[in-house]
């Protein structure tokens, strides 16, 4: 309740609502799974609010399988992230 007006019920069947008290914790919560999914390939990453990098370090001979492993585990992330109701931007997905 504020200033005497009672707040409309939403019922939010997915996602964290924007500007909640809880909305940070909540958001690290609905996101720890994903770190899971990174590790799984022994690629490492570094999270930023909504923006994550996959990296891994590796000799001049193992850049195509490093590479492949990168692959693989954005391919994985694009599924999870499918699954949890998120939506991976392809147009800012790129692989150095």
């Amino acid at each position: 309740m504020y200033a005497g007006t009672k707040s409309a019920v939403v019922i939010i069947p997915c996602s964290v609502p924007q500007g909640s008290v809880l909305g940070l914790r909540l958001f690290i919560l609905y996101l720890a799974d994903h770190a899971d999914v990174v590790s799984a390939h022994d690629v490492k990453h570094q999270a930023y609010a909504d923006d994550t990098q996959l990296y891994l370090r590796c000799h001049a001979q193992e850049v195509t399988t490093a590479a492949h492993r990168l692959y693989v585990s954005t391919t994985d992330v694009e599924h999870w992230m499918e699954v949890n109701r998120l939506k991976l931007n392809a147009n800012q997905t790129e692989l150095l």
